[in-house]
């Protein structure tokens, strides 16, 4: 009778002091977007996409090619601030080799170090 009398005793102790383990356990650290910080960007909101230019990269942001991420672009002079889930990204090295006839966009985003973002949503201050 001792012996369950002690388990019942000390079974809820030792459940308390599990889930309060459980509960205090170190939360992970919230990661931080990738950003495109762009000198302007050009907001077509009929196609829900966002174009930067004169754009630098925030580390772990893709520097070339299409990628399926979502990420922020950010307007250096207004402030204005997209999250987008999807990037086309033109920084240097930019490279038209997979072109048989590049057009002007191609050309833009090469030498204006561009972001071409679609799926894209306008935070509010």
């Amino acid at each position: 009778m001792n012996t369950t009398r002690t388990v019942r005793l000390g079974l809820p102790i030792l459940l308390l002091a599990a889930t309060a383990g459980l509960v205090a356990a170190p939360a992970a650290e919230a990661r931080s977007l990738p950003t495109y910080t762009c000198g302007y960007t050009l907001d077509q909101p009929q196609f829900d996409s966002v174009r930067g230019r004169e754009c630098t990269a925030s580390a772990g942001a893709p520097l070339i090619g299409h990628h399926w991420i979502t990420f922020q672009m950010r307007n250096s002079g207004s402030g204005e601030t997209w999250v987008c889930n999807s990037v086309e990204a033109a920084l240097v090295p930019y490279y038209l080799d997979n072109k048989i006839d590049p057009d002007y966009a191609d050309f833009e985003r090469a030498y204006g170090r561009g972001a071409d973002a679609s799926v894209c949503h306008r935070l509010l201050d």
